[in-house]
């Protein structure tokens, strides 16, 4: 199960990322890269060939290892 993001847009999900990065300028620019390459900013992406989905494409796996279920 994705992590709730209230992201409508590119622009929005840049802030956010922003938002959780703080004064990090690397973090910012490695975490806006993943995301774009993972999900190209599209919050609801599913893959069809997996269980991945979300922003940075996670598997099931993934979210129940980190109890994020």
């Amino acid at each position: 199960m994705p992590i709730p993001v209230l992201a409508e847009n590119i622009d929005d999900v840049k802030q956010e990322i922003h938002a959780l990065c703080g004064d990090d300028i690397i973090l910012e620019e490695i975490t806006t890269e993943i995301v774009r390459a993972e999900s190209n900013f599209e919050p609801l992406a599913k893959n069809p060939n997996s269980t991945a989905e979300g922003l940075f494409q996670w598997i099931k796996s993934s979210w129940k290892h980190y109890n994020c279920e």
